[in-house]
């Protein structure tokens, strides 16, 4: 889902745009026991069309270390196992441990 806030309702003025996903590529490192590394990348049917509240995210360029740095991290999801969903998407900066910590994807 794209450009959505509120996940609860269709209150927002602008609207979210749904794509279906061709192919999951999960995390190497992911551990299902205990959530450890659970991020993916999803690979869609179609293209997305950008507009003023549907944006790309920026990509640095290879090489650059960002150990140490703040990074933002958002979404709907749970802070712990037994939590309930959140409605409204969630921001929050944590500091970034190791260049290898958070992408360690199968090459295809």
């Amino acid at each position: 889902m794209f450009g959505e806030y509120d996940i609860s309702g269709e209150l927002e003025p602008k609207r979210s745009v749904t794509k279906n996903v061709r192919r999951v590529i999960v995390n190497r490192g992911y551990d299902p026991a205990t959530f450890e590394n659970d991020v993916a990348l999803l690979e869609l049917e179609s293209p997305v069309q950008f507009d003023e509240h549907i944006v790309p995210i920026c990509m640095p360029e290879d090489g650059i270390d960002f150990t140490g740095r703040m990074a933002t991290v958002t979404g709907w999801g749970r802070l712990k196992y037994s939590e309930y969903r959140f409605s409204f998407t969630q921001f929050v900066n944590c500091e970034r441990l190791c260049v290898h910590d958070a992408v360690n994807f199968p090459q295809d």
